[in-house]
């Protein structure tokens, strides 16, 4: 049965008592009396309690005391991996994401995160074999398929790029980045007018969203 004090820190988490929960979570490590499952759920929590009070430094650390416990545990690999994405340590994060998919390998958003972390540091070609594999994992995954459409433009392949964004576009009509992605496509193409028509719908439902409105100015 788990130690209590883990049920009182998850509630103190959900409740947005964010240092409270670290606070109790650091007593019940430091008493040392706990199961290496119970170790390992109390580390888990306490990272997740200071990457909520914004303090990555101690929370990616936490995360990784809990996998040298349990390495087998590919949502807390894929966890471990946005923190250092969020953190900056991008070769970090890719380690981290590549760890998750080893682990699962019809994880689709850990995949579309190595996607995301693999372009980050220029290797395209990777990055697209991941969110691929990431849509075949799950091909209802929309920002999947606007990732995939994103980097099929990198590469200048508009074809491929436009069927990515129309999946996307079906599964989730108002998903912003395929919009806009798709309208460049359109405006390169020479059809301002439909591009027009996509930024719009964008910068309504987002008035904050300068480059959009940027991009809807030129079309």
């Amino acid at each position: 049965m788990p130690d209590a004090r883990l049920v009182e820190i998850q509630s103190r988490l959900k409740a947005g008592d964010a240092a409270g929960a670290r606070s109790l979570a650091a007593s019940a490590l430091a008493e040392g009396a706990l199961s290496n499952q119970d170790r390992f759920a109390a580390l888990v929590l306490r990272a997740r309690a200071s990457e909520a009070l914004g303090d990555l430094p101690n929370a990616i650390p936490d995360l990784e005391g809990a996998l040298a416990l349990d390495a087998r545990q590919p949502r807390i690999w894929n966890e471990l991996g946005l923190m250092c994405a969020d953190a900056g340590l991008n070769d970090r994060a890719i380690a981290a994401f590549q760890r998750a998919v080893h682990g699962d390998p019809a994880y689709a958003r850990a995949w579309n995160n190595l996607g995301n972390a693999l372009r980050f540091a220029g290797r395209v070609d990777e990055a697209i074999l991941a969110v691929e594999r990431a849509v075949a994992a799950n091909p209802g995954y929309a920002l999947g398929w606007s990732n995939l459409g994103t980097l099929k433009r990198d590469v200048g392949d508009d074809a491929a790029a436009e069927a990515a964004l129309s999946r996307a576009l079906a599964l989730e009509p108002e998903n912003h980045r395929a919009m806009a992605t798709m309208a460049g496509i359109l405006r390169a193409r020479w059809d301002a007018a439909s591009a027009a028509r996509l930024l719009q719908r964008v910068v309504e439902r987002d008035p904050r969203d300068a480059q959009s409105m940027l991009q809807l100015a030129g079309a």
